[in-house]
């Protein structure tokens, strides 16, 4: 999970299981919120969010029900025995998921626009045209990639972590473009795969899945703009390599910038 600034631990509540994060002080309230909004859509949708049981503002922690993340979505793109037509299906319900998730009220609390300094700079040195209309945004996931979502044996979606990922997010109820939030799937699905064959995927039919997103999405959501899509993809990546988390490594940031600049032309 990209945001390293939280704790997990697993344990037993009362009759269930449930894991524990721990937040930053000054964000708990905002992550509690955002917490309660996911699961609320999850209910009846494509996917599920994990439920809160319990919260704690002294420690800024959250009590969350268990849910199955034992298979990313990045694990099952990478699967040798999974075929090309049941990973573009995949990612069609991804897609819509991510619909559903924009569908979400935007709370009183949100703020609009609240990029990293990383993605802000990244952005102007690629172009002086991004407008800026509130009127066509959404509240974020903050992190809707391969690390926060899993899919089951039954070939269900779960969806967990809708916090800032801090390379192109920093508040946790961002309201901004759809692409926004789109443009971090879409780079790990045009390189930045750390599994050999999700990547090696994503170059031979990288297009077709792009398209299978976008096609899902617009069912569930609104007409995607690739041109801004492509925009902001190529600028999150120019971020992450320039984000040193305690999860990335430096050799695999070195080669995102040619690999992207390759497998963009799966956007346009």
């Amino acid at each position: 999970m990209d945001n390293f600034t939280q704790q997990s631990s697993t344990q037993q509540c009362s009759t269930q299981q449930c894991f524990t994060k721990q937040y930053i002080a000054d964000e708990f309230g905002n992550e509690l919120i955002k917490a309660r909004l996911l699961h609320e859509r999850s209910q009846g949708s494509l996917f599920t969010a994990p439920a809160v049981i319990a919260n704690s503002s002294n420690e800024a922690s959250i009590q969350y029900e268990l849910v199955d993340c034992s298979q990313s979505l990045m694990d099952v793109l990478g699967a040798a025995d999974r075929s090309r037509e049941s990973i573009l299906s995949l990612l069609s319900t991804v897609g819509r998921c991510l619909g559903q998730i924009h569908q979400i009220p935007v709370p009183p609390e949100s703020v609009e626009f609240q990029r990293s300094d990383l993605f802000a700079n990244a952005l102007a040195a690629r172009t002086s045209a991004d407008h800026l209309d509130s009127e066509h945004c959404v509240l974020q996931h903050g992190d809707f990639g391969f690390t926060n979502i899993f899919v089951t044996n039954g070939q269900d979606l779960v969806v967990i972590d809708p916090s800032p990922n801090q390379y192109t997010s920093v508040h946790v109820l961002n309201i901004d473009y759809p692409e926004l939030d789109l443009a971090i799937l879409v780079a790990h699905l045009v390189g930045r795969a750390a599994n050999p064959v999700a990547l090696g995927r994503s170059a031979v039919f990288g297009r077709a899945m792009i398209d299978a997103v976008i096609a899902g999405y617009e069912l569930a959501g609104t007409a995607i703009d690739r041109d801004r899509l492509r925009l902001y993809t190529r600028a999150g990546i120019d971020a992450v390599r320039n984000f040193a988390s305690d999860g990335s490594q430096a050799h695999r940031r070195a080669i995102l910038k040619p690999l992207s600049a390759v497998l963009a032309r799966n956007i346009s």
